[in-house]
């Protein structure tokens, strides 16, 4: 921020009154002009100033006879007729990788239906929702754990729906494909085909996504009957090199799984590049389950086995139901959250026994 001893005293009250609406100390109406500028020893004009300043900036805004209220959401005034996708920096590939490219270019096709343009963020303090930062009118946010604080600070002030996860404890929609199912799915498919030695590589276990795919895992084994030893269960991080690395540990399991059932694709691919250049074959040695059907999945060789996200529907569904936000028609006031049905899709990497 500028050296506060050059800010003009207007500018200065702004920012005092800014941080104590985020601040929470000021929820709903403000005291009146003249009872604000009292408080905070300055000038009615200084206070008016300030103000208008911030109803400019859509932190407030004035209800002609009742007074001035702080924004909350649903009341833009003036639409930037942007809509911000937030996917975090850290995230393997980013934007550019297969799964969230797929996705981004579903939600761009849905929100230029409406009329909107779509921004991407990869750093959640550059979608800071209000004054001359202020980008996008909502905000379609994949969310994991390191970023929850953050939204839960800005989702009572911009319309926000979150991707991948939910946020607990909240009324923010979230739209996430059904991970329990796929897990499932890939599993009992490779129990149909014979095999009773199937290990799984996890993802990162700090978000509901990766648990309920490996809960689906669980649950298929535990309805077939089947006990499998703890070393069966590696830990991954949904990146392809950590596919590749484990390749080694895989083959030094004992007995070795016939099949391995991995929880996404880019995993899946690293592992079978790794287990083709040990000489293994897939899937005559071992079959190979992914999950998310990335483009490439269907250009491995072997073509991979897999669980077919259904982007096209998330994006539809993520971006209806924002704009309801957005126009005010959204009438649920709990949490919504809606799961897309996912489904396998079989192909040359998974073999009957």
């Amino acid at each position: 921020m500028e050296n506060e001893n050059f800010l003009p005293k207007y500018e200065k009250i702004k920012q005092l009154i800014k941080k104590a609406i985020l601040e929470g100390d000021y929820t709903d109406k403000l005291p009146g002009e003249r009872v604000l500028a009292e408080r905070f020893k300055v000038s009615y004009m200084t206070m008016r100033k300030a103000i208008e300043d911030l109803t400019e900036e859509e932190l407030l805004y004035k209800e002609p006879g009742k007074g001035t209220f702080v924004c909350k959401k649903g009341y833009i005034y003036k639409k930037t007729y942007n809509i911000g996708f937030f996917l975090p920096d850290w995230i393997g590939g980013g934007i550019t990788g297969h799964y969230y490219s797929t996705l981004f270019n579903q939600i761009e096709k849905n929100v230029h239906n409406y009329g909107y343009n779509l921004l991407y963020f990869s750093k959640v303090k550059d979608i800071f929702p209000f004054s001359e930062k202020r980008k996008v009118d909502g905000v379609l946010f994949t969310l994991f754990p390191e970023e929850e604080e953050y939204l839960k600070s800005i989702s009572q002030f911009i319309n926000c729906v979150t991707l991948e996860n939910a946020l607990e404890n909240s009324n923010v929609p979230a739209v996430i494909p059904d991970n329990f199912s796929g897990g499932y799915q890939a599993t009992k498919h490779l129990i149909e085909l014979g095999h009773k030695k199937i290990a799984y590589i996890t993802g990162r276990f700090n978000n509901k996504l990766a648990f309920d795919r490996f809960e689906g895992y669980k649950k298929a084994l535990k309805d077939a009957g089947i006990t499998i030893p703890d070393n069966y269960v590696i830990e991954g991080d949904f990146l392809f090199d950590t596919g590749f690395n484990l390749t080694e540990k895989i083959l030094s399991l004992s007995p070795l799984p016939t099949a391995i059932v991995t929880a996404n694709d880019l995993m899946a691919l690293g592992l079978m590049k790794g287990l083709q250049l040990k000489g293994k074959n897939v899937p005559d040695d071992i079959s190979i389950v992914g999950f998310d059907d990335i483009d490439a999945a269907s250009q491995s060789h072997p073509t991979l086995t897999t669980i077919h996200v259904y982007h096209d529907r998330i994006a539809k569904t993520a971006i209806d139901i924002l704009f309801q936000l957005i126009n005010n028609t959204f009438e649920n006031k709990k949490q919504v959250i809606k799961s897309i049905p996912v489904e396998l899709v079989i192909r040359n990497s998974t073999k009957k026994l």
